[in-house]
């Protein structure tokens, strides 16, 4: 994943993120976007200036390696909670559901704005993480902030 969350939290205010396709042989010319508050996929635009962890959620997946995070990743980056011993069961239960909850709401998101036909949030049981949509860990991830 990325080293340092506090250093691409911060970087990440006003920055621009693109994911874009690196293998030509494969049909994935459309990219994702994050440019500050909005999320552009496929020539489409999502303004997600009142869904934070939703924005969140988008930039952890447009900047993860090969496109693709576990559920740690997702609850230290988008909810900001450290792992800890010291939190109870319940409390990482319920972290589980929130984030799962979350990714459901982001894919539904997907599907209704960007492309219907692409597996958006897609969960890999073997390596127990979630990916940005089934294929992109073909892609090529770029990074480019505005001034």
């Amino acid at each position: 994943m990325v080293q340092g969350y506090s250093d691409v939290l911060q970087g990440l205010g006003r920055g621009r993120v693109i994911l874009a396709s690196s293998d030509q042989s494969v049909n994935f010319n459309q990219k994702l976007e994050v440019i500050g508050t909005e999320v552009c996929f496929g020539g489409q635009m999502i303004d997600l200036a009142d869904f934070h962890l939703t924005l969140r959620l988008f930039r952890l997946f447009a900047i993860a390696k090969y496109g693709r995070c576990n559920l740690k990743e997702i609850l230290t980056f988008v909810y900001r909670l450290q792992p800890c011993s010291t939190h109870t069961a319940r409390f990482r239960k319920s972290a589980r559901v929130r984030a799962v909850k979350l990714l459901s709401r982001a894919r539904s998101l997907a599907i209704k704005h960007f492309d219907d036909g692409l597996d958006w949030f897609s969960y890999d049981h073997q390596s127990r993480t979630w990916s940005l949509y089934e294929g992109c860990e073909l892609l090529h991830v770029h990074q480019r902030f505005h001034a």
